[in-house]
């Protein structure tokens, strides 16, 4: 009688199956999770490990009700992380609803935000918890509400193990000498009100070299003016990031401005002359340049079509839209941009990827159009 060989399994089909994997959202895994485990009905037989496994996709209030069934449970929701997808920390000050912080905090695996509000009322802090619109108030005794709020949010960012994907922030006075925050490896979003330019960089710190969305702009309108130097935009942050938007002024020198990789971007440029522009554009046209999607650059000084569009094949989209111009890539025929400069602002220089390669259901090439997102809608 021949024994039965016991069946193996090769390493390339192993990293085949986990690549499978990988492709699953965060629910079509979990789910995969909890059906190998049987649901919950084998919970109290898992070793530690897979506990904390299955406890850090738990929604909040799921992690807040498992803690306390048993002492043990208590201890993995403790140790476990929390799935938190974005934190914001906004200061709100104005005569009807006074000088107070929100923090809000939204999780990976449900819509349901938790918003908490902060304020001082004389010797103590009046803490608000917002959630599925049910208001829960706590009195803190503690003379600086902005310290509480920061802790508090701090705390949540620290549970979710610093894996969070969005940071907005806007304080006036954000007390760094007692911060706790530390480098956000997965942070790929920062919306950042600052008061003055040392801030902006402590944030800078803590946030990814590469592909960032950031977004930078003085707490308030006359804190500061926000002027970035050649030197300060070759910091990998901006030179890298994929969206930038700064509420101030930018002194980008001829090179850097024609070797930008941004797919979005806003500001006021200060050396950016009509003549840059005019090479900017024909670096695209001749498939060199810049894959932006939405570019507005704005100039002290009116901006001169005639000198933007010289040497440049275009033409005007319609009667009705005489002020948009239309450019086609010579690589690429079936690829346009669309040049505006508004009647209302004519130091504004807007350019939009409006025109891109499609393909029909019979293996057709056309242009697939699109509506330019104006600034001002």
């Amino acid at each position: 009688m021949s024994e039965e060989k016991e069946a193996t399994i090769e390493l390339n089909e192993l990293g085949d199956a986990l690549n499978e994997i990988e492709k699953l959202s965060p629910e079509e895994r979990f789910q995969l999770l909890t059906n190998f485990i049987g649901g919950f009905e084998k919970w109290d037989q898992l070793n530690e490990d897979c506990r904390l496994h299955v406890a850090q996709f738990l929604d909040y209030k799921s992690m807040c009700n498992l803690e306390r069934c048993s002492k043990q449970d208590q201890k993995t929701v403790k140790d476990a992380p929390i799935r938190i997808f974005s934190a914001e920390i906004v200061q709100l000050d104005n005569e009807y609803m006074g000088d107070r912080i929100e923090v809000t905090v939204r999780f990976g695996f449900t819509e349901d935000n938790y918003e908490l509000s902060f304020s001082q009322d004389r010797e103590n802090v009046e803490r608000v918890c917002v959630v599925k619109r049910r208001r829960k108030i706590m009195i803190v005794e503690s003379s600086n509400y902005c310290q509480e709020a920061v802790n508090f949010a701090e705390k949540m960012i620290r549970k979710g193990q610093n894996q969070l994907e969005e940071l907005r922030v806007c304080i006036k006075k954000y007390p760094f000498e007692n911060s706790q925050m530390r480098s956000l490896p997965h942070c790929k979003t920062a919306r950042l009100g600052v008061m003055s330019k040392d801030e902006m960089w402590w944030w800078l710190k803590w946030l990814p070299k590469d592909n960032l969305d950031i977004w930078i702009s003085p707490y308030e309108k006359n804190a500061f003016t926000l002027i970035l130097s050649s030197e300060e935009l070759n910091c990998q942050q901006f030179r890298n990031a994929e969206q930038l938007t700064i509420i101030g002024r930018v002194d980008y020198t001829n090179e850097q401005f024609l070797n930008l990789k941004l797919k979005d971007c806003l500001f006021d440029s200060i050396g950016v002359t009509d003549e840059i522009i005019n090479q900017f554009i024909k670096n695209w046209i001749n498939g060199v340049g810049c894959l932006f999607e939405r570019m507005y650059l704005g100039s002290m000084e009116d901006r001169k079509v005639a000198e933007i569009l010289r040497g440049i094949q275009f033409r005007e989209w319609n009667q009705n839209f005489k002020d948009e111009i239309s450019i086609t890539n010579k690589v690429d025929p079936y690829e346009s941009i669309t040049l505006e400069i508004p009647d209302t602002c004519k130091g504004l220089l807007c350019l939009y990827h409006t025109g891109k390669r499609a393909t029909s259901l019979d293996g057709d090439n056309y242009t697939f159009y699109t509506f330019p997102h104006s600034i001002f809608c």
